[in-house]
C-alpha cells in the first residue's frame, strides 16, 4: 500500500512508522501551521490563508526558529485581537505544553487538564514534528476501554470494535 501513495505521502507515511507502536508518533500530523517569531500579525493570517486549508486544526498556531524548534504555541483569538503590525514575538509567553513523538498514547488527561483541542509533538532536541489532535486521542481511549472490557469479561482482546465481530468469533475468543 505504502507503494501507492505518492511520493510527498510516502515520505510522511515512513517517518511515522519509525516511531515505536502506541507511541504520540504513530498518531501526530506533519499538517499544523506555523509562523516565526518575526513575523507580523499580518503576515500570520497570509500564512494561515496559504496553508490553513491543508492544516488539521487552525485554532492555534506554533512558532518556530529557524531550526524548526518550538518556541511558543498561540491561538488564533491572540491574533486576531491585536493590531496587523504587531509581532509574534510581542505575543509570545514561551508557556507551552508539548507532547514527545515517543510519548504513550494515552495521554487525554493532559488535552482534559489543559482545554486544548490539538497539542505538538517535539523531538527529543525540541524540533516540532507535527501535533495530536483530541479525536485521535479520544480514539485511541475508546479502543483501550474496549481492549479492557474484554478482558474484565474474560474473552481475550478483539482485533476490531465489538460490535463489528461475528458472533461465531466472540464465542471462539473466550
Amino acid at each position: 500500500m505504502i507503494k501507492l501513495l505518492d511520493p510527498e505521502e510516502r515520505k510522511i507515511t515512513l517517518s511515522l512508522l519509525g516511531y515505536p507502536e502506541n507511541s504520540i508518533g504513530r498518531l501526530m500530523t506533519p499538517d499544523y501551521v506555523y509562523v516565526y517569531p518575526w513575523n507580523t500579525i499580518e503576515e500570520v493570517f497570509a500564512t494561515i490563508r496559504k496553508y490553513g486549508k491543508d492544516s488539521e486544526t487552525i485554532n492555534v498556531i506554533y512558532i518556530i526558529n529557524e531550526k524548526g524548534e518550538l518556541l511558543d504555541d498561540i491561538r488564533i483569538s491572540d491574533f486576531i485581537l491585536n493590531a496587523p503590525d504587531k509581532k509574534v514575538s510581542d505575543l509570545m509567553d514561551e508557556r507551552f505544553i508539548s507532547l514527545n513523538a515517543n510519548d504513550d498514547q494515552e495521554t487525554a488527561e493532559i488535552f482534559k487538564m489543559n482545554n486544548r483541542v490539538a497539542l505538538p509533538v517535539i523531538s527529543q532536541s525540541n524540533e516540532l514534528l507535527g501535533i495530536v489532535t483530541i479525536d485521535d486521542i479520544l480514539w485511541v481511549a475508546s479502543e483501550e476501554f474496549s481492549e479492557d472490557m474484554q478482558k474484565m469479561g474474560g474473552t481475550s482482546a478483539l482485533e476490531e470494535p465489538y460490535l463489528d465481530v461475528p458472533i461465531l468469533n466472540c464465542i471462539k475468543k473466550e
